[in-house]
């Protein structure tokens, strides 16, 4: 350890002289500051120092002098001496396999798929940062829940690697929990395992905690706590993902939403509708961060109706293209007029008289309804969620609407992905999109000037 790399002089003085938890590799102790703040001492042993020494040049690369990203664990300093390092850091009130494991999560006032973008957001800023964390599982994202609204931070940047400049990958021979593990790392029958590792992986581990945390605990590859899980793993085994089905809070159209973006981060094959596991089809930290799984019903809508722009104009433009998109929607539903309500068939005033394909049901029933549905009959308004009071029940719509078609969004939101769609739903391209990204995001980040 060099005393050019780290302070050495220790200034948070211990509440105790026995940790207050211990780790695999280290010992936590709860300090305080001379303002009285309550902060974490974690302290890593000589005889583990290259995590340590990770950890600390992590901290440093995604902290600056003014910001800090609210979903990654707030770092302090870093102080050495002849036994071991010891890295401080904000205090938060347990992990998420912690709570989980003792019913707690409803303490921290945030539904599921709230957990689920925080748990996003801070792992989509370290690859933002070009940081692979190498060990993405529920023990490592921490609740703050101190705070006016709980927040969950990553942290345990003890196996991350920080990539060169426009280098994809980085090698090391070390690894990370089997569990959540991607399959390429696992040992091969021969012996050997991939040791140049990419973002890829930590996508792979994060679906796996999304799954966690949406059924309340379970791992789609089995128990996590035997040999099941990282055995299924290791052979590639298809994940289990009709648990999902059982989610007591989560709509039907929220369920096939989690188990399209779920069975895409571990690597899916769209043809054979199966999950291969292939990294180089698990989708960017970007596109998760996107995925309509976390939109709100309003912005369905819209996403509907540019959708319906894109056909008519590929409709004029490019018919063929056109034809290969309705064939495409055409293999996978079964739209049809019959699945239109009959009071909305049977309106006196601009009745429904056809839905026989993807377009038709964006342009003809789902674009004019939102348009024009206030001005059907009482039946119809309340089918249609247009209420009394002049509001409206955004999810009723798409119910009666797009209910007998799930999965619907998700096939519509791939298939679209690389054509030209107005709107938030895809990550931003342009460089003016990209200063307008930059600027947002500092209203996600909070002063460490705080701590």
């Amino acid at each position: 350890m060099s005393s050019k790399t780290f302070s050495r002089k220790r200034k948070y003085p211990r509440e105790a002289s026995s940790p207050w938890k211990h780790h695999l590799f280290s010992k936590i102790y709860k300090c305080r500051k001379n303002d009285g703040t309550v902060i974490i001492e974690k302290r890593i042993s000589k005889d583990h120092v290259k995590f340590a020494e990770s950890e600390a040049q992590t901290f440093k690369k995604i902290c600056n002098n003014s910001f800090h990203h609210r979903n990654v664990v707030l770092y302090l300093d870093t102080i050495a001496d002849e036994d071991a390092i010891s890295l401080y850091m904000e205090m938060c009130d347990g992990d998420l396999e912690e709570w989980t494991k003792k019913g707690k999560l409803n303490a921290c006032n945030l539904t599921a798929l709230e957990i689920c973008k925080d748990i996003i957001e801070g792992i989509s800023y370290l690859h933002g940062k070009n940081i692979i964390h190498r060990d993405v599982k529920p023990s490592n994202f921490l609740i703050r829940s101190s705070d006016e609204n709980a927040t969950i931070k990553v942290t345990d940047f003890g196996l991350s690697k920080i990539l060169a400049t426009d280098v994809s990958s980085a090698p090391t021979t070390s690894t990370s929990t089997e569990a959540f593990m991607a399959p390429e790392y696992h040992l091969r029958e021969d012996g050997s395992r991939e040791t140049s590792w990419r973002k890829s992986a930590d996508i792979f581990s994060l679906g796996i905690t999304l799954y966690y945390v949406l059924t309340n605990g379970r791992h789609p590859f089995g128990d996590k706590t035997s040999h099941e899980a990282p055995h299924n793993i290791q052979q590639k085994a298809s994940p289990n993902l009709n648990l999902l089905d059982s989610v007591d809070n989560l709509s039907q159209e929220l369920k096939e939403l989690a188990k399209d973006l779920i069975k895409k981060m571990f690597g899916f094959d769209q043809e054979k509708k199966e999950v291969d596991f292939d990294p180089e089809k698990r989708p960017t930290i970007q596109l998760v961060k996107f995925h309509p799984l976390f939109w709100l019903s309003k912005k369905n809508i819209d996403f509907y109706k540019e959708a319906d722009k894109w056909f008519y104009t590929q409709s004029i433009k490019n018919v063929d293209k056109y034809q290969q998109a309705l064939k495409y929607f055409e293999n996978e539903f079964d739209i049809s007029i019959n699945n239109v309500p009959p009071s909305l068939r049977n309106e006196r005033k601009f009745p429904i008289k056809e839905c026989g394909n993807v377009h038709q049901l964006l342009r003809k029933v789902i674009r004019n309804l939102d348009e024009h549905g206030k001005e059907k009959s009482a039946k119809s308004n309340e089918l249609l969620g247009f209420l009394n009071n002049g509001k409206r029940d955004y999810d009723k719509f798409l119910l009666t609407l797009t209910g007998p078609y799930p999965g619907l969004l998700a096939h519509l939101w791939w298939y679209l992905r690389d054509e030209e769609i107005e709107g938030p739903y895809y990550p931003m391209k342009s460089a003016l999109h990209y200063c307008c990204f930059i600027v947002s995001t500092l209203s996600w980040t909070v002063y460490i000037t705080d701590y």
